[in-house]
């Protein structure tokens, strides 16, 4: 009997549960019971990632090619095409997700969305850019648009320890420690 029920639950897992993920795709899972997500008063504050797999909802981590066993009672799935940025192009995504950025932030000129590393991360424009490859993305997470790379040319070498470059408003000095590491720091000082 017990030979009957492995069996026809493998039959079951290859049949039903079986996602075969083609090269050059990922796949979202969006698991369908659970806690529901907190429904907030507005979109600032709603969530719209399940934190979890105890949460119904899409889970922010998506899976690559291959093969998968995704119980259909439990799970939808979408597949998803990789994100190709070529060579000479970089993608600036939208964090969709996280707490709003604070106001003070906003009117000082700080519009980047920050990410602590602790699990604490805002919504809105993420600072690190993806550079050209292929890249795995959740859409439900993240909005995308491919740009033009700026390349920023090498600093000038006018002396030892000392480089200039004119990025920014005015132009700048920055003095590094001498080769022999006699010095401590590195000090920017303004061209006049």
């Amino acid at each position: 009997m017990r030979c009957f029920t492995s069996l026809g639950g493998s039959i079951f897992d290859w049949t039903f549960s079986r996602v075969e993920v083609p090269p050059g795709h990922y796949l979202v899972r969006i698991h369908r019971w659970g806690k529901d997500l907190s429904p907030g008063t507005s979109y600032s504050d709603s969530e719209i990632l399940a934190p979890d797999e105890t949460y119904k909802g899409v889970i922010a981590d998506v899976l690559p090619e291959g093969r998968h066993f995704l119980n259909p009672f439990v799970w939808s799935y979408e597949v998803q095409p990789m994100i190709d940025v070529p060579a000479g192009k970089v993608l600036v995504l939208t964090r969709l997700y996280g707490q709003p950025i604070p106001q003070d932030r906003l009117t000082s000129g700080d519009f980047l969305a920050r990410d602590d590393g602790q699990g604490v991360v805002e919504r809105g424009i993420v600072a690190d850019v993806l550079r050209p490859g292929k890249h795995r993305i959740n859409p439900y997470a993240y909005t995308w648009k491919l740009d033009d790379a700026i390349e920023v040319g090498a600093l000038f070498h006018s002396g030892p320890g000392t480089f200039w470059t004119n990025l920014g408003d005015k132009n700048m000095t920055l003095m590094l420690p001498a080769p022999t590491g006699t010095s401590a720091d590195a000090k920017t000082t303004p061209e006049k």
